[in-house]
């Protein structure tokens, strides 16, 4: 249910999945998303935004392209 995402910083399962799906959202209507961006969406602080785009990196859900994140494959949310 707690998802470790670093620096001791955790994450409710539920939450994690809610992000994602805004940010998939935002991605799909927008190509592609900034940490700033996603940090508005999910009304969280930078290093929190940062940490949650990192671990969807790492689930190869978004990947990252210079400073900002694309979706890795097609989604169907």
């Amino acid at each position: 249910m707690i998802i470790f995402l670093g620096e001791d910083f955790y994450i409710l399962k539920g939450f994690l999945k809610e992000a994602e799906k805004k940010i998939k959202e935002f991605i799909l209507e927008n190509e592609k998303i900034t940490i700033s961006q996603a940090r508005e969406i999910l009304n969280v602080k930078r290093a929190a935004a940062l940490m949650i785009l990192e671990k969807l990196d790492e689930l190869k859900i978004t990947k990252r392209i210079n400073d900002y994140r694309i979706l890795e494959k097609e989604s169907k949310l």
